[in-house]
């Protein structure tokens, strides 16, 4: 699957899924082990169904796991390199438009290449830079919108 250039990146999704999922899950089983059972026990008094409670209690209560785990996804995988060099170091080659691409060079390998490969130090910290600056400004967003819609107890 890493040798076919049109299924090497999602044999890398895969393995990114597989990287992480237990984390992510630990964060998720923590949250839903601290949703106050005396809140469920009353809705369940009140003649809430699975689905309301699921929707007006659990959900807003485990807010915060989604505002981790969706911050540390989106920047994790924005800064992917190690698992990339160590399957396939950005390729297996693919011809797109007549030009010759590397299927699985991400952002964070481009970066390497151009600075370290190409011997353009210059441009490779000035992308790098750029890169910091978009991700900055793309996971603050992210965390900001996400916040709006906790729940404090």
């Amino acid at each position: 699957m890493l040798a076919e250039p049109n299924l090497a990146l999602f044999g890398l999704i895969f393995a990114f899924t597989w990287q992480y999922a237990g984390y992510i899950m630990m964060i998720y089983v923590a949250a839903l082990l601290n949703v106050p059972q005396e809140l469920i026990e009353a809705s369940q008094i009140d003649g809430a169904n699975f689905i309301q409670r699921l929707r007006s209690i659990t959900i807003p209560m485990i807010a915060q796991a989604f505002t981790i785990t969706s911050f540390l996804t989106l920047v994790t995988s924005f800064k992917q390199y190690d698992i990339i060099v160590a399957l396939t170091n950005g390729g297996p080659a693919a011809i797109y438009q007549g030009t010759t691409v590397n299927s699985t060079e991400m952002l964070a390998v481009h970066i390497y290449s151009v600075a370290f490969k190409y011997n353009n130090m210059a441009e490779g910290q000035a992308r790098a830079i750029i890169f910091f600056i978009v991700l900055s400004v793309v996971s603050i967003g992210q965390v900001y919108y996400n916040k709006k819609k906790e729940v404090e107890m």
